[in-house]
């Protein structure tokens, strides 16, 4: 017979997957496990205490798996075992995955030790290779695409990583985009990002810098439209001549966001024949505009989980923006044969983890950047085996 407390556990884990965690309440819980809210309270204190103890069950259930996992010897073995099993941990443990991605964004600390159960794996199969380009580089490079393509396609569209992709990553990781020799041109790093510069004053420009400011400092839950009024120095009527939501105004805070990094993608890359070399000078401009403009990096993190149309216009215009780069590279010999809408999802889940690991995890300088970058192109251009 299964308990009231593992009821409660149960329906908080259903609905913190199918919503997110800060749009479910205790009542929401105790309504779904049938119970009285009286009853949720003689167990946890609290919602966050009913988080922190699935996180915490989570976490321990992914380590365990993980120190379970024994490939053989030969590197083919190890990323083989890691990309599959991983892939099917994350179908048969929806719910939990789906909770730890949320938490990752909204926890420093959940981010780091799920950052650390997975490079336990890498450390122990990969060690020449971690010692070689750094932790955090090889997880970047290697559970980068892989975690990117389990969102994108297990958490986001609700199936499993197709095999076709998951072949195709494990021959990204171990062999890499070169198929020759490439040096990269070290002008790469010579791009220099400005501070957006601002549209005409107006007044609803000045309600989404408002908005930008604070869903990005206090979070898009916990800012009320009268705050948004209050930075913005407007009456309150006036922010319902121009938009009918907070999540209209997230919609077009993430819509403007992508214009404009994409605008400042193409500036980068321009001065690149080599799409070898474009593909460094891009993750150097991305952290170079983030790291210039954090809350709109937490803007898109926040869409994600409550105006999720946006957050996949986001997403999906910028794998569109990869296909015919990736297909002319691939033509002219500059990378090796990949389907571009799966090496599209690689390299955006690349970007994706170093963004959190550089942006959110840790304040890194732009020396940092250019050190790691350096090491990454090297991985990117030969993969772990070459």
């Amino acid at each position: 017979m299964v308990s009231t407390r593992d009821r409660i556990i149960e329906s908080a884990k259903t609905l913190f997957a199918s919503r997110n965690y800060r749009d479910v309440s205790v009542s929401a819980i105790a309504e779904h496990a049938k119970l009285s809210n009286s009853l949720f309270y003689r167990y946890f204190n609290n919602k966050e205490d009913l988080l922190a103890e699935l996180v915490n069950e989570s976490i321990f259930t992914l380590a365990k798996f993980v120190k379970s996992l024994s490939p053989g010897q030969t590197v083919e073995s190890v990323v083989h075992m890691l990309v599959n099993s991983l892939c099917e941990y994350a179908s048969q443990h929806l719910r939990e995955m789906k909770i730890l991605h949320e938490v990752e964004y909204t926890s420093v600390e959940a981010a780091r030790r799920v950052h650390a159960v997975l490079d336990d794996y890498l450390q122990r199969f990969l060690t020449d290779v971690v010692n070689e380009y750094g932790a955090d580089v090889v997880h970047w490079f290697v559970l980068g695409p892989l975690r990117f393509s389990i969102v994108y396609h297990t958490i986001w569209m609700g199936e499993p990583v197709p095999e076709s992709v998951r072949e195709e990553l494990q021959d990204f990781v171990l062999h890499g985009l070169d198929p020759n020799f490439h040096v990269m041109d070290h002008r790469v790093f010579d791009h220099v990002v400005s501070q957006i510069s601002n549209r005409d004053d107006t007044t609803k420009l000045k309600l989404l810098q408002a908005a930008e400011q604070l869903f990005g400092s206090v979070g898009f839950k916990e800012t009320k439209v009268g705050d948004i009024t209050t930075v913005a120095e407007v009456a309150l009527g006036t922010f319902y001549t121009y938009f009918k939501s907070k999540e209209e105004v997230l919609e077009e805070l993430v819509k403007r966001t992508n214009n404009d990094f994409r605008h400042t993608l193409k500036e980068a890359i321009q001065p690149f024949q080599d799409r070898r070399d474009a593909e460094i000078a891009a993750y150097y401009v991305f952290l170079q505009y983030f790291k210039k403009h954090p809350h709109i990096y937490a803007v898109v993190r926040e869409a994600e989980f409550f105006v999720p149309e946006a957050a996949r216009y986001y997403y999906e215009k910028i794998k569109l923006s990869y296909l015919r780069p990736i297909q002319k590279a691939v033509e002219l010999g500059q990378f090796r044969e990949f389907t571009p809408e799966h090496l599209a999802i690689f390299l955006m889940g690349i970007g994706h983890y170093m963004g959190m690991d550089l942006l959110i995890l840790g304040q890194a300088e732009e020396t940092d950047f250019i050190r790691k970058l350096i090491k990454l192109s090297r991985l990117l251009y030969k993969g772990v085996k070459r």
